[in-house]
């Protein structure tokens, strides 16, 4: 059953992925750290049936070093069918995922371009929406 909400264009307004030239490879391949993915909703101020969507995800070490810094900001332009129930939750959990898969998908490319092994962003259960940009 196809969603009340439509993801109509996104794009990365901030890409920024850097190799940490300290990084120890020998460390093994499993990297522990932390994903900090903020978000501000929007309501178009003339159709209340679209919706702006900006994502921020910033990575940080756990414990040791990270082979790579990232810091990432997407925008996406979403469509509510009319009449939907709570379009506004919905954007919230599932425009959040959409947007952060976009986003794992890039920094895995990136980084498997890059000088050590590739980063996968980790899977995230966005049915708790992330925390609001303050």
């Amino acid at each position: 059953m196809p969603l009340p909400i439509q993801l109509e264009q996104y794009f990365f307004s901030r890409v920024t992925c850097e190799a940490n030239p300290t990084f120890n490879p020998k460390e093994g391949s499993r990297v522990d750290f932390n994903v900090n993915v903020q978000h501000n909703l929007a309501r178009h101020d003339d159709n209340p049936c679209r919706w702006q969507l900006a994502l921020h995800i910033q990575t940080s070490p756990a414990s040791k070093s990270m082979p790579y810094t990232i810091e990432l900001e997407l925008v996406g332009f979403f469509l509510a069918d009319e009449g939907a129930s709570r379009p506004e939750e919905m954007i919230r959990v599932r425009g959040v995922e959409m947007l952060y898969s976009g986003a794992r998908e890039l920094i895995l490319g990136l980084t498997a371009r890059g000088p050590w092994f590739p980063l996968a962003l980790p899977m995230i259960d966005f049915t708790e929406p992330p925390n609001p940009v303050a």
